[in-house]
């Protein structure tokens, strides 16, 4: 530069112009380039797509005859063209018929559909249609390189220029290589990486899996030995015990309880982990929902010096759809936890309707306490498995740390969220919004509420159970486990009430038993070594006799609700989850079975000694509402007719399907009006309609007892 600035004038001038006349030249240069390979490139396919016409047009014979020697000798004369790479004739389902490649062959493979640019570098590719008759049969398809070098003729500047265009020709193709070169590899690890990740997806859902068997697996091995303390506790407290005797027995109860709680969230969270978990949606009366979860907890508060309230938004409708088990779960987490972190102050629970339309309606459940709190940054681990803001609380309170987990899982099913929030030392807020339909259903129409514990038992008032139980006195069960832990109990319980008890340890045991004695209920192990409880009962009920209709009630640790399908499906009558309560064995007999009266093959539900009205039960549903209790029970007396006509259409056309229907629904709307009678006997005739092992005449006399109980009720209103 500071030579340009001391040269004279001159020679300032002439490096300006040199200079100029360079760029200019190399400018134009270049443009002449571009300008003859985008010519060489243009020219290149206007003759190969003439060549391509004649070519296709000369294919259709070859191609219709299926000629394939002509195919190929036709495109053999191309190999006059050296700017000719490839060319092939394709059949109408896209099939090579016939193809040629230059002997110094560059391509590999033609360019897929679609991808027609990714060819070899400063090459063209055409393709053309084999047409007959205006129908496509076929297509031509031929690839030209326009990358031939031109030939020096001559040593002096244009000899030169052509020397400089062959060399940059060879660049851009190098280029292009590289290029190329580098997309497969490319694509290669993006495939590699891929087929890297599917597999490692994979193996997570298959060791997700395994991990949900394995809590399955560990939920029934534990489910079996609990059944056990849980069942011999309840009989332990039965005996004479002294004070200190008695608080043990207590504190066996309460820790089974609470163990089968911890067993119950951890087979929750691995069901909700393996989309197992799903919403079983009904009509529900929600204000009964609160009202069990109010009388459940009042008195824990009460026992920590706690202030417990709860309140309902009145413009509640009385019946909403939903699944009341799941949304019982939610509130009985929030709640439970409120109180179990609340040494003192009050819990507060509220149920407030946000929106409703005509289908839909949206719910939300505040829960606040007083208690310790939880700092603002360990928020989020609220709602993470397995974790607690501090891992002291698990020390001092206990849990698994699953509950809120599991909560916020079920409120997402319901189209929900939860929000919390929390200051340490001074209390927590707990806010559930959840998303559930309007009941299809009139407010006269009914249904049974659900229990939060084995549902699938039918429960009466708590004065009735004792009558109930009586009524089991004569009978006899057999009893068929492998254990003989769950035999010693169930001889237990079932001889406590007067049953007859009649043990087999296997499947073959048990068939020798049912041909032997006369047998009025079978206590089903599922799972044993030789035959399996399954097997057992299809052998059963293949035999003659009083085998094929007796009731078979499945004992199983197993919770998950396949499992009631699949004893459903080999014919057993129903299943009863272990561990069981005693006063749960001996409402599953009572449904099944009771007294039978001689020459009579149904279940009289009027001899389980049950009420015909709940009068305590209505009162409480209603919060002590006289007016709507009457306006209840008299909707529904107006309904029995249209029941009873139903029912006896149904049944005289043995149109069981419909029959069911019928029967379900008055089982529904009899419980939720506290018919108990009523609702027992309809309950036990649509679970025989399910069985297909069920006698016709055994179905026609239960439909009779039917009949009888709903005229039953209507005669006792009438009395009063």
């Amino acid at each position: 530069m500071k030579l340009f600035q001391n040269a004279s004038i001159k020679h300032k001038l002439e490096a300006i112009i040199l200079t100029t006349a360079a760029t200019v030249l190399m400018v134009s240069v270049s443009l002449y380039i571009f300008i003859e390979v985008r010519s060489a490139k243009t020219n290149l396919i206007d003759q190969l797509e003439g060549i391509a016409n004649l070519l296709s047009a000369n294919s259709t014979a070859v191609l219709s005859f299926r000629d394939k020697e002509a195919a190929l000798g036709m495109l053999s004369t191309l190999s006059i063209r050296k700017d000719i790479v490839s060319a092939r004739i394709m059949d109408v389902d896209g099939r090579i018929f016939a193809s040629y490649n230059a002997p110094d062959k560059r391509l590999s493979s033609f360019p897929e559909k679609g991808a027609e640019d990714k060819i070899l570098p400063l090459s063209v590719f055409v393709s053309v249609p084999i047409l007959l008759n205006d129908n496509r049969i076929g297509t031509f398809e031929v690839v030209g390189d326009f990358s031939l070098r031109a030939k020096r003729m001559s040593n002096d500047e244009l000899g030169n220029l052509v020397d400089a265009f062959n060399q940059m020709l060879d660049q851009i193709e190098k280029y292009d290589i590289e290029i190329g070169s580098f997309q497969k590899s490319l694509v290669k690890q993006v495939t590699e990486r891929t087929l890297a990740l599917e597999k490692a997806k994979l193996a997570a859902e298959s060791a997700n899996r395994a991990k949900s068997d394995f809590l399955a697996a560990m939920s029934h091995e534990i489910r079996t030995p609990m059944n056990g303390v849980v069942g011999f506790a309840s009989l332990l407290q039965e005996t004479e015990l002294n004070a200190q005797q008695r608080d043990y027995v207590k504190v066996i109860t309460q820790s089974g309880d609470k163990l089968l709680t911890i067993i119950d969230d951890i087979l929750d969270f691995s069901k909700m982990e393996i989309d197992k978990l799903t919403l079983k949606t009904q009509d529900f009366v929600l204000k009964k929902l609160v009202d069990d979860v109010d009388t459940f907890f009042k008195p824990k508060a009460s026992k920590k010096g706690l202030s417990f309230n709860v309140s309902i938004d009145p413009e509640l409708p009385d019946l909403v759809h939903g699944d009341p088990v799941r949304i019982s779960q939610v509130l009985f987490n929030l709640v439970g936890n409120a109180i179990k972190f609340t040494s003192h102050g009050s819990v507060e629970v509220a149920v407030n309707l946000i929106h409703q339309t005509e289908d839909e309606l949206v719910l939300n459940f505040i829960v606040q306490d007083t208690g310790i709190g939880v700092a603002m940054d360990k928020l989020d681990l609220l709602f993470q498995p397995f974790s607690q803001a501090d891992g002291s609380i698990t020390r001092q309170f206990g849990g698994t740390g699953l509950g809120l987990v599991i909560s916020d899982r079920l409120v997402k099913l319901m189209n929900g969220t939860i929000n919390v929030s929390s200051m340490p030392g001074e209390g927590s807020s707990f806010s559930a919004t959840i998303q559930l339909r309007q009941s299809e259903k009139p407010d006269s129409s009914f249904v049974v509420q659900p229990k939060l514990i084995n549902a699938e038992v039918s429960e009466t008032a708590e004065n009735q159970k004792a009558n109930a139980a009586e009524s089991l006195k004569g009978l006899s069960v057999l009893v068929v486990d492998d254990d003989a832990i769950n035999l010693a109990l169930a001889e237990g319980l079932l001889s406590h009430k007067g049953i007859t008890v009649i043990s087999a340890t296997g499947g073959d045991e048990a068939l020798d038993m049912i041909e032997q004695q006369s047998i009025d209920l079978v206590l089903m192990d599922l799972e044993m070594p030789e035959m399996s409880g399954f097997e057992t009962t299809r052998r059963l009920r293949k035999m003659a006799g009083k085998a094929k209709t007796v009731p078979i009630i499945a004992l199983t640790a197993h919770a998950f609700p396949e499992k009631r399908r699949e004893v459903m499906d080999v014919g057993m009558n129903d299943l009863l989850a272990k561990p069981y309560k005693p006063e749960q064995l001996y409402q599953m007999i009572t449904l099944w079975t009771g007294k039978e009266e001689k020459n009579d093959t149904h279940i009289s539900t009027s001899n389980f000694s049950l009420s015909v009205y709940d009068q305590q039960q209505a009162k409480k549903s209603t919060n002590g509402d006289k007016e709507l209790e009457n306006r209840l029970v008299e909707n529904f007396i107006a309904m029995l007719p249209s029941f009873r006509e139903s029912i006896q259409k149904a049944a005289s056309n043995d149109n069981y399907e419909v029959l069911y229907d019928h029967v379900h629904k008055l089982a529904g709307s009899a419980g939720t009006c506290f018919a108990v009678a009523l609702h027992a006997s309809a309950d036990a005739l649509q679970k025989k309609l399910k069985l297909s092992t069920v006698p016709t005449e055994q179905i026609g006399g239960d439909v009779l007892q039917l009949l009888d109980e709903m005229e039953r009720f209507e005669k006792h209103f009438k009395v009063d």
